[in-house]
């Protein structure tokens, strides 16, 4: 329907009728058990974060709303630390791949106190780059210690379950 006043479209949804699992929900349920249980999610193998960091890699999109006011708070609450940023795609079919050059960037050539692997909100499937095996195991992997961002507060990747810190 049209709504007049404002001149917007609008659709009424008269019944809905539940469908069988996405595929893409399916693989997600999929991996996050086969992580867990490898133990990936375990506390045991959390690196520690350090409490006064003073070197901490970015990777992000240089595009999105997110850096900037990843910038805005590091410099008001903690400018003494050195922020390096890995521009990365974060959604779609390259960002896999880019997102786990940046870990391998960051763990090859600088010497940081963690690294934050970062993006503002979106749809289950905007963030579905953050479900892939390949990049959950790089973090997993990884010498620094990962932190992740990614979403709001209610979004969960399987990312988030294997980093240290989410």
């Amino acid at each position: 329907s049209i709504y007049l006043p404002k001149g917007k479209f609008q659709i009424l949804i008269k019944s809905f009728k539940e469908n069988q699992c996405g595929s893409i929900w399916s693989k997600y349920i999929d991996l996050k058990e086969k992580l867990q249980k490898e133990g990936l999610f375990e506390n045991k193998h959390k690196r520690k974060i350090a409490k006064y960091p003073f070197n901490i890699g970015i990777i992000s999109s240089v595009e999105g709303a997110v850096i900037h006011d990843i910038n805005k708070v590091f410099r008001r609450r903690a400018p003494h630390i050195k922020l390096y940023l890995n521009h990365s795609k974060v959604q779609g079919e390259e960002s896999v791949g880019d997102i786990i050059g940046g870990i391998n960037y960051f763990n090859n050539h600088h010497s940081l106190d963690a690294m934050l692997i970062t993006r503002g909100g979106g749809s289950f499937e905007d963030l579905s780059c953050f479900n892939d095996e390949r990049l959950c195991r790089q973090i997993f992997n990884s010498k620094t210690p990962v932190v992740t961002a990614i979403g709001h507060e209610t979004d969960f990747t399987i990312s988030d379950f294997v980093s240290d810190l989410s």
